[in-house]
């Protein structure tokens, strides 16, 4: 919920949100080049959205995202 985090972090959520297709290719320490805000805050922002960490939280989008390829689709 963004009521519990701070404004850092809603710019962050933001990120995540506008860029959920770019997600799996980007790491934390790019994320928090392109925002200027520490990797600290891309991970805590990622927990409290309910994962464990920013790993967990990349995986789990790239599993959504492509989880309705077929075999066919998919490119490797």
């Amino acid at each position: 919920s963004l009521k519990n985090m701070s404004k850092k972090e809603i710019v962050v959520a933001n990120f995540f949100n506008e860029n959920l297709e770019r997600l799996p290719l980007l790491t934390s320490d790019e994320i928090s080049s392109i925002l200027k805000i520490s990797k600290a805050t891309i991970v805590r922002t990622a927990q409290k959205a309910g994962y464990q960490g920013f790993l967990h939280f990349r995986r789990e989008i790239n599993e959504y995202l492509y989880k309705d390829l077929t075999s066919n689709e998919k490119i490797i």
